[in-house]
C-alpha cells in the first residue's frame, strides 16, 4: 500500500511540475525509495550514445532531456540484493512527463531499463527476423531476434557485394542483464572478417531457442546500409560414435563414416599454442575501476579503487589435427563453474596469467576464467564451436582481446623493476571432454620480458625488453610451475596454514590460529597467510575460507558468488568501501561485564580481532541470536578474537548494536578501554577499515556481588557460576554453580 501511495503521489506531483522544461524538452523524474541500506544504491541515466545525463546514489533527480530521446536507466546495488525486499521495501520509478516508464526494485547487482528507445536500438526492442530473407541494417549497431523452427546449422552472413564498410555480426543467447561491447563480450558467436572485411557465422542453433543478433560494424558503417541474411544450412552431420577418432560431439545426424584407433587416418590429437606475437604486440598499461565487486570476486583485481593494470591480448590456436572440445557450460561438466555475480558460466581451465620478478618469484596469480571459448579465427579449419558448446576446432583460434574485462594483470602494488609476464593454456595438461590429450605441451606457454617504470606520482609505464630468456623453475624445468614452499624447499610439502605440521590444512589449524593470535605468538613464513608480518583474525579467516570453498563455485553469505581460489597464499584484499566501528556500550560493575557495540553498515561481519585493557577477562559471549562465532581470549594479553566459520556472519547494522559481552574477574585500572582493533573481516573474506568509538569508560562501581576483607563473591551469569575467593587461600578461588 505504501508503494502504491508513493507512486500516486509522484504522478500527482509531476502533473503540477510539468511545464518546467522548455519547448522541445521532456521532464524526467527519477524517484528512489531505498531499502534499509541506502549507501549500496546508485544509478545512472544515459542517452543512446552513452552520454551521461544524470546520476546519483539513493536520491533521485529531475532533469530536462530532448523530447523523444532514447534513455538508458541503470540502477545498481553493491551488495547484490537489490532494494527490495530482503532488507526493506525499496523501489524506483522513472517517469517522463508524468508517465511512469520504468519501475522495479527486485534485482541482484543491477537492472537496466530502456525508455523511449527506437526499435532495434537494444535487445529489448529487437526486430523479429526470419530465415531466407535479406534485411538491411543501418549504422553500427541494430538488434534482431531470431527463433529457429528446427535444430541445425544456420548461416548468418553479411557477405554481400553491396556492403562496403567493415561489418560485424554478434549473436547472443540472452537479453536480461546482458553485458556486451563491440568485441565478443557476452556473445554466443562473433565474427568480424570471415569474407574480406565482411562477416559470416555458421551457428549451431536449437529449435525454439531465442537468439539476439546484432548487425553493425566499425565507424565506417555509421551512415551505411548493411545487407545481411539468415539461411538454414542443414542438420549437423558427422560421426556420432564417441569411441571414434573423428567423433563430432555437435552432430545431430550420423554420416555413418567413423574412423577408429588403428586406422592410418586417425587424428593424432589437438595441439594448443599461445601466440607470443599477439601477447607482445598488445601490451599496454591502463587503469581499471576496482569498485566492481564481480571483478574482485573473480580474482581479476587484487584490490578496490583505481587499479593499475597491464592489458594484453591472448590468442590460443589449435594447430593439431583434432578439435579440442570443452562442451556445454552446465552443471555436471566439471570444467565449468557458474558465476552468479555476472550471471554466466566460466571455463575454469582457460588460461593462467603470471608475472615473475627478476629472481623468478611469482608475484601475482593471474588466474583467468574464460566466459567462453569459441572459434573466432580460422586458418585452415572450419569454425563450429560457440559459447553454447565450447571448443577450438583444428585449424582455428580463440582470441581474448586486450579490451575485454579481466584481460590484464593488476600491478598496482608491484614496484618498478624488471619482470617476466607468462601466459599458459592447459597448464595442468588436462585432456579435453572427450579424453583427447594434446600432442605436445612445450608450446602451451608464451612469455615477454618487461620493465615497469614509475614516475614521482607512482604512475607506471612499460618497456618491452629484448632477448627475453625462458624462465626456469626451481626444479630446472623451463617455464615450469615448481616453486619453493613456505619453508624454502623446492616443490616441498609444507603448506601455508598447516600449523600442526601434519601436511594438511584443517579446522584444527583454524583453532590453533585463534589460540596463537590471542597469545600473540610469533609470525612465521608458513602462518602469515596475508603477508602483512602480523598474526590476526584475517589469517584464520583466510584458512577457514580455503577449507570451505577451494574449487571455485560457492556463495558467501549475503554476498557475491565467486569463482576465485581461496587457497592461493599469501593473499589479501582490503575493501576500502567497508568500515567496521566498535565501541564500549555499558559496563555493569554489579554483574561484572562490559557490553561492546558495533556498527557495520557496509558489510556483514565474519571475524573481529581486538584488545582490551583495564580488566582481567573471564569469559566472552555473543549477544546476537544466530550469530555464534568461535570466540577466544587471552587473560594475559587482553586479546579477543571471534570468527564465524559457519559463515552465517553478523548482519549489517546501521545503528549501534550490543553484540558482545565481556565478563571480567577484576578491574585493573580506573578506566576500561577498547585499546586496539587489529583486524576485521567481512563475509567475502576481505579486510575492512576499522574505527573505535567510545573507546574507554570510567569504572564507577565494583564488580563484586559481595566483598569483605576475608572473602569476595564474583558472579558470572554467562557460565552459570560464581567464584568464591579467599585471602586465606593465597589468592586462589573456588567455582560454584549458581
Amino acid at each position: 500500500m505504501t508503494r502504491i501511495l508513493l507512486s500516486a503521489l509522484l504522478v500527482f506531483i509531476s502533473l503540477f511540475t510539468q511545464g518546467q522544461c522548455p519547448p522541445g524538452k521532456s521532464e524526467v523524474i527519477v524517484f528512489i525509495q531505498p531499502d534499509n541500506y541506502p549507501g549500496e544504491t546508485s544509478w545512472t541515466l544515459k542517452d543512446q550514445s552513452g552520454v551521461l545525463l544524470s546520476s546519483g546514489g539513493f536520491v533521485g533527480d529531475t532533469i530536462c532531456v530532448d523530447t523523444g530521446n532514447c534513455l538508458i536507466f541503470k540502477i545498481e546495488d553493491t551488495f547484490g540484493d537489490g532494494i527490495c525486499c530482503s532488507v526493506g521495501n525499496g523501489f524506483y520509478t522513472v517517469s517522463v512527463n508524468g508517465s511512469v516508464q520504468a519501475a522495479g526494485g527486485q534485482f541482484t547487482y543491477s537492472e537496466t531499463s530502456y525508455i523511449s528507445c527506437p526499435a532495434g536500438s537494444n535487445c529489448g526492442s529487437a526486430y523479429t527476423v526470419y530465415q531466407d530473407t535479406v534485411y538491411n541494417s543501418i549504422g553500427t549497431s541494430t538488434w534482431y531476434k531470431f527463433i529457429p523452427d528446427t535444430t541445425g546449422t544456420f548461416n548468418v552472413s553479411s557477405c554481400f557485394p553491396s556492403n562496403t564498410c567493415d561489418t560485424r555480426i554478434w549473436i547472443y543467447d540472452h537479453c536480461s542483464n546482458l553485458v556486451w561491447n563491440n568485441a565478443n563480450a557476452g556473445t554466443l558467436f562473433y565474427n568480424d572478417s570471415a569474407c574480406g572485411i565482411q562477416a559470416f557465422i555458421a551457428a549451431g542453433l536449437q529449435n525454439g531457442g531465442t537468439y539476439y543478433i546484432r548487425i553493425g560494424g566499425d565507424t565506417s558503417c555509421v551512415d551505411d546500409t548493411i545487407s545481411w541474411q539468415i539461411t538454414y544450412a542443414g542438420p549437423i552431420v558427422g560421426c556420432m560414435d564417441s569411441s571414434a577418432c573423428n567423433y563430432n560431439p555437435l552432430a545431430t545426424v550420423s554420416n555413418n563414416v567413423c574412423i577408429y584407433p588403428g586406422d592410418p587416418n586417425c587424428n593424432s590429437g589437438p595441439d594448443l599454442i599461445v601466440d607470443g606475437t599477439s601477447l607482445t604486440n598488445s601490451l599496454n598499461v591502463g587503469v581499471v575501476n576496482g569498485n566492481d565487486v564481480c571483478l574482485i570476486g573473480e580474482g581479476c583485481l587484487t584490490g578496490y579503487g583505481a587499479r593499475q593494470v597491464i592489458n594484453f591480448t591472448t590468442r590460443i590456436a589449435n594447430i593439431g589435427d583434432a578439435d579440442y572440445y570443452i562442451g556445454q557450460p552446465q552443471a555436471g561438466n566439471g570444467q565449468f563453474v557458474f558465476d552468479q555475480c555476472h550471471g554466466h558460466w566460466h571455463y575454469a581451465g582457460y588460461a593462467r596469467y603470471d608475472i615473475y620478478d627478476s629472481l623468478g618469484v611469482p608475484l601475482e596469480a593471474g588466474f583467468k576464467n574464460g566466459f567462453c571459448v569459441l572459434d573466432l579465427q580460422c586458418f585452415g579449419g572450419s569454425a563450429k564451436y560457440g559459447c553454447g558448446d565450447m571448443g577450438i576446432s583444428a585449424g582455428c583460434a580463440d582470441i581474448y582481446g586486450a579490451g575485454l574485462a579481466c584481460q590484464w594483470l593488476d600491478i598496482t602494488n608491484i614496484p618498478a623493476g624488471r619482470y617476466t609476464l607468462v601466459v599458459r593454456v592447459n597448464w595442468d595438461h588436462d585432456p579435453d571432454k572427450l579424453g583427447r590429450q594434446e600432442q605436445r605441451f612445450d608450446n602451451n606457454v608464451a612469455a615477454v620480458c618487461v620493465r615497469i617504470n614509475r614516475d614521482t606520482a607512482n604512475v607506471p609505464t612499460l618497456n618491452i625488453l629484448p632477448n627475453c630468456q625462458p624462465l626456469v623453475d626451481c626444479m630446472g624445468d623451463t617455464f615450469g610451475l615448481a616453486v619453493y614452499d613456505c619453508m624454502g624447499v623446492c616443490n616441498g610439502t609444507h603448506v601455508m596454514g598447516d600449523l600442526n605440521i601434519d601436511t594438511m590444512q584443517n579446522d584444527v589449524d583454524v583453532d590453533l590460529y585463534l589460540t596463537d593470535i590471542t597469545a600473540q605468538n610469533a609470525v612465521l613464513s608458513c602462518n602469515d597467510l596475508n603477508n602483512d608480518n602480523s598474526l590476526t583474525v584475517t589469517d584464520a579467516a583466510l584458512l577457514s575460507g580455503c577449507l570451505r570453498h577451494e574449487g571455485g563455485n560457492h556463495s558467501h553469505q549475503g554476498g557475491t558468488q565467486n569463482t576465485h581460489r581461496h587457497c592461493e597464499f599469501p593473499w589479501n584484499i582490503v575493501n576500502v568501501n567497508d568500515t567496521v566501528k566498535v565501541g564500549i556500550g555499558v559496563i555493569n560493575t554489579n554483574a561484572s561485564y562490559v557490553d561492546l557495540q558495533i556498527i557495520n553498515a557496509d558489510s556483514r561481519l565474519l571475524g573481529l580481532d581486538f584488545s582490551m585493557t583495564g580488566l582481567q577477562i573471564d569469559s566472552v559471549s555473543s549477544l546476537i541470536a544466530g550469530f555464534d562465532p568461535f570466540i577466544r581470549w587471552n587473560q594475559s594479553t587482553g586479546r579477543i578474537v571471534l570468527l564465524d566459520t559457519s559463515e552465517q556472519s553478523l548482519n549489517k547494522q546501521i545503528i549501534p548494536l550490543n553484540f558482545l559481552r565481556v565478563y571480567y574477574s577484576s578491574i585493573t585500572a580506573t578506566t576500561v578501554c577498547l585499546s586496539n582493533i587489529h583486524a576485521s573481516v567481512n563475509s567475502n573474506y576481505e579486510e575492512t577499515h576499522k574505527n573505535i568509538y567510545n573507546g574507554c569508560i570510567s569504572v564507577t562501581g565494583n564488580s563484586y556481588l559481595y566483598k569483605s576483607g576475608i572473602i569476595s563473591i564474583v558472579p558470572n551469569p554467562s557460565k552459570g557460576i560464581f567464584r568464591l575467593k579467599s585471602n586465606s587461600c593465597k589468592g586462589s578461588y573456588l567455582k560454584f554453580l549458581l
